[in-house]
């Protein structure tokens, strides 16, 4: 499955209209950071798309397995080094995320530790940020 998205700076504080499918999301910064607070900052849309992936992975494997689930949360942190802070020979970005999945549902404790290792497993932005990907800029494809 290919996923396109096309992001354009809006030079408004530091919003970011970013257009995939037939969703428009606008990424920004705080007003503390210089932005004008409009949507969340691409450090939170980043723990957001973790978070959501497990959510929608869990609810995929539990209608295919018929599990009920009553409530699932999704807690996420990480701990950021940002392009500011960063001193000149540091690498900018996350060190360390961490994440814990409540679940209430129809299945027995041990069935719930086998489920939750389960949507891990399968989930693709886990195994995303699991294992090394290319990452490939268009702009080197095309001067090459």
């Amino acid at each position: 499955m290919k996923v396109e998205l096309q992001a354009k700076l809006l030079q408004v504080g530091f919003q970011v209209q970013n257009n995939t499918g037939h969703h428009t999301i606008i990424l920004d910064e705080s007003k503390m950071s210089g932005g004008t607070d409009l949507g969340p900052s691409p450090i939170q849309m980043f723990l957001a798309s973790l978070a959501s992936g497990l959510a929608i992975t869990a609810e995929f494997i539990a209608r295919k397995k018929e599990i009920k689930i009553y409530e699932l949360k999704i807690y996420v942190e990480g701990e950021c080094l940002l392009p500011t802070e960063s001193l000149p020979n540091e690498t900018s970005g996350f060190k360390e995320i961490t994440y814990e999945i409540q679940l209430s549902s129809n299945l027995s404790s041990k069935e719930r530790s086998q489920f939750i290792k389960e949507v891990v497993r399968k989930c693709p932005i886990t195994n995303t940020l699991a294992a090394p990907i290319k990452l490939k800029s268009f702009n080197e494809k095309k001067s090459a």
